[in-house]
């Protein structure tokens, strides 16, 4: 069977995905590659040309080994690509002419873009700017997000996560999709105010932050500064005196204390060193033998996670709170 403007047959090596015919008339022809125009609404927009040269190259030698799918319109007599635009791409780098192609007809523009999305987000390369854009179209065109998670095989929390993104400013979506901002930090920097992301930028860029949960929990600290603007953490001109030498006192208390911690440091430090035969020997007859030691420092390490991880959200409170070039020690 042919086309009225006679398009021939060929014979598909193997079918990426078999298309759902129920509704829909589903033929499999080759196509020529100038009569197939990639959808401008395409979820994924970028395409390592590395990859896509390999691609064309290996296609050249062995052949096209997967099917790609379009949509034929009869108006135009042209096609549009459904899925498999990577193919596409690299057979127009090969100088292949004709592309074996599964052929949707008379198919409506709400059964495209789920065919699409859900294609590409098997893509283990697609940014995840690309995926929260996918998830963004799907939740326009009325899916809800546990309709989302099931089509993309994604939790229904992913799926929030991704579209949060799309808050993310333009200087902090190329940050993210250059991979020079992690995705789980931009995350909470999407939650921020367009001001708070780009002063959130300007330190991340100047390598401020000593790890990434330190970033993150300035980034944190930021959203709660903005949703309490009236609470100014360091506003010293309207404390009393009374709360200025309470702040001075626990000061004092509080650096003395830990100060103190060298101690327990220089312990720690002989006993990473020390020689585990020479250890079980000394410690064998003590109260609860060397488990027992064991239980005591596992203690004081837990102890110390979560004091770092309270001093980190202490120093994310203090930066976030405090202009830049403003060095809290100094208010009081």
């Amino acid at each position: 069977m042919c086309y009225d403007d006679g398009m021939r047959t060929g014979t598909i090596i193997r079918t990426e995905t078999e298309p759902h015919t129920s509704h829909h008339d589903v033929t499999h022809r080759l196509v020529e590659v100038s009569r197939i125009d990639r959808d401008p609404d395409q979820p994924r927009k970028h395409f390592d040309e590395a990859e896509l040269q390999n691609l064309a190259a290996s296609m050249a030698e062995l052949g096209q080994l997967q099917s790609i799918t379009v949509r034929y319109h009869r108006g135009t007599r042209r096609f549009t690509l459904v899925a498999g635009e990577r193919r596409w791409r690299a057979a127009q780098l090969a100088g292949i002419t004709e592309l074996h192609a599964i052929v949707l007809h008379d198919i409506d523009d709400a059964d495209v873009l789920p065919r699409a999305v859900a294609e590409n987000l098997g893509r283990v390369d697609m940014t995840p700017m690309e995926e929260a854009n996918a998830f963004a179209r799907l939740e326009a065109a009325g899916y809800d997000r546990p309709a989302i998670a099931a089509m993309s095989g994604k939790s229904v929390e992913y799926v929030g996560y991704r579209i949060d993104l799309l808050d993310l400013i333009g200087p902090a979506q190329e940050a993210l999709n250059a991979s020079h901002l992690p995705v789980g930090t931009a995350w909470y920097v999407a939650r921020l105010s367009p001001a708070a992301q780009q002063r959130f930028l300007r330190k991340w860029v100047r390598g401020e932050f000593p790890t990434v949960r330190d970033a993150e929990a300035f980034a944190a600290a930021c959203r709660t500064v903005e949703a309490n603007p009236q609470d100014d953490l360091f506003a010293v001109e309207t404390m009393t005196d009374e709360r200025r030498e309470q702040i001075v006192a626990r000061r004092r208390q509080v650096t003395s204390r830990i100060d103190r911690l060298a101690t327990a440091g220089e312990i720690l430090a002989d006993l990473a060193h020390a020689d585990p035969a020479e250890l079980a020997l000394v410690l064998a007859g003590t109260p609860g033998g060397v488990p027992g030691h064991q239980m005591r420092v596992q203690h004081l390490r837990d102890a110390a996670s979560k004091a770092l991880a309270t001093l980190r959200r202490a120093s994310g409170l203090a930066a976030a709170a405090t202009p830049d070039n403003l060095i809290p020690d100094t208010l009081l």
